[in-house]
């Protein structure tokens, strides 16, 4: 336990840059990954996790803590984002680097223009 609140404002405020930062990443990677055609649906369906999630994470992790430890939520949260992470990242790998596919695009197009 902190010995008081004021400790608190240091991380909140690093959580409010990694919190920035991660959007900004969300965003490159919606847009890099995602057609055209199908970003908008792409980036609502975004806005309405990143809007439902805390309001449903309060509401179960107070169903939670009403019939166990609060230190077993902390253990729950953790694997929950460990499996959420390893999935994630499994999916994002599938896909390859687009860097490498518009580069090889671009060697493409100029061979094609050389013959």
């Amino acid at each position: 336990a902190a010995p008081s609140a004021w400790w608190v404002l240091p991380f909140y405020f690093l959580g409010g840059l990694g919190n920035g930062a991660g959007a900004t990443a969300t965003h490159v990677l919606l847009n890099t990954y995602v057609p055209e055609n199908h970003r908008g649906r792409a980036f609502a369906a975004l806005g309405m996790v990143s809007n439902s999630g805390p309001s449903l994470g309060i509401l179960l992790g107070g169903l939670f803590l009403a019939v166990a430890d609060p230190r077993a939520g902390y253990l729950v949260a953790g694997l929950a984002v460990l499996i959420a992470l390893a999935f994630v990242a499994r999916r994002v790998l599938a896909m390859g680097s687009p860097v490498a596919a518009a580069a090889a695009a671009r060697k493409g197009d100029s061979d094609a223009g050389t013959e």
